[in-house]
């Protein structure tokens, strides 16, 4: 705000009186920047509170920062800067301890998906040879038959399979049994005797 009024102040004065400008001494305590040919009466003020050109003497130098004034306003924001440059560096760590939680959680995440894969593909394989033992049935011949074949469909829980199962009756006591089945991801074998007696 002061430069803003010294402006208007050198804009109003120095335009026809620059050239005349001196230091002049002290008046009542006061030194001056003095305007010399401006004799009117009364003077020029900026604003209400702003510095005033007074008539015959100009502009009153006390209104002006010293060298010590500027060097204290540095220090102060120099200090103030530092501070928040502190601030600003323990914001920085503790972003960076976040990203490193954030990747240990990531890593986490993809161990914990792995896993689940892991199970789904177990799973599947479980449902696929439930569906397998649905299918997988003994043939047995007719009374006056000595070999029997049978073909079967079977699924459990959206999965299905299929299964071949061929028995011959070697005497009416012995019969020889053998089973297939296959699903999408497994595939079964089954071989037997069976005996009948009284």
């Amino acid at each position: 705000m002061k430069l803003m009024m010294i402006a208007a102040i050198a804009a109003i004065v120095f335009a026809s009186a620059a050239a005349n400008a001196q230091v002049v001494n002290s008046v009542n305590g006061t030194n001056y920047l003095a305007v010399v040919g401006d004799n009117s009466q009364g003077g020029t003020c900026v604003g209400p509170s702003g510095p005033c050109v007074s008539p015959g003497r100009g502009i009153p130098l006390n209104y002006f920062a010293t060298s010590s004034d500027v060097t204290s306003g540095f220090a102060t924001v120099n200090g103030q800067l530092t501070s928040q440059l502190s601030s600003i560096n323990t914001l920085n760590l503790g972003v960076t301890t976040l990203n490193g939680n954030v990747t240990i959680l990531n890593n986490q995440y993809n161990i914990l998906v792995s896993q689940i894969a892991v199970i789904n593909s177990q799973l599947n394989r479980a449902l696929d040879g439930a569906a397998m033992g649905v299918a997988m049935k003994d043939a047995i011949p007719n009374d006056d038959d000595r070999y029997a074949v049978r073909v079967n469909f079977g699924g459990f829980d959206s999965h299905a399979a299929g299964g071949v199962a061929f028995t011959a009756k070697i005497s009416d006591n012995l019969r020889a049994m053998v089973n297939y089945g296959q699903s999408k991801s497994l595939s079964a074998f089954s071989g037997g005797l069976n005996f009948s007696f009284n």
